[in-house]
């Protein structure tokens, strides 16, 4: 077991969460070799519309909890704080320090 976090960017779809991995080898080290959950995302990526990639995402997810590929214990807020005279900052899930300028 080990300790990670991760930020929304990075997590916000099963396509490029690093936690819902099954390429064993060829994943993120020690994750395990899954068929069903490539398949799953496989059919996610192939859903039509995003009432059927809610779906396969419960899938996903009810696929996670039962082979416990990661257990999510938490999560918090970076909470940010912006001075009037900083412009032009991109609105973000996560701070990031382009494009700003100071008037």
């Amino acid at each position: 077991m080990f300790f990670t976090n991760w930020l929304v960017p990075e997590i916000s779809s099963p396509l490029v969460s690093p936690m819902l991995n099954g390429r064993g080898d060829s994943a993120w080290f020690g994750w395990p070799e899954d068929a069903t959950i490539e398949n799953l995302k496989a059919e996610f990526i192939a859903a039509s519309s995003p009432a059927d990639q809610l779906t396969v995402a419960k899938k996903i997810q009810a696929h996670n909890m039962e082979q416990v590929l990661y257990i999510p214990v938490g999560q918090y807020a970076l909470p940010q704080a912006r001075r009037s005279n900083i412009v032009d900052m991109l609105p973000s899930p996560v701070p990031v320090f382009w494009n700003v300028k100071k008037e």
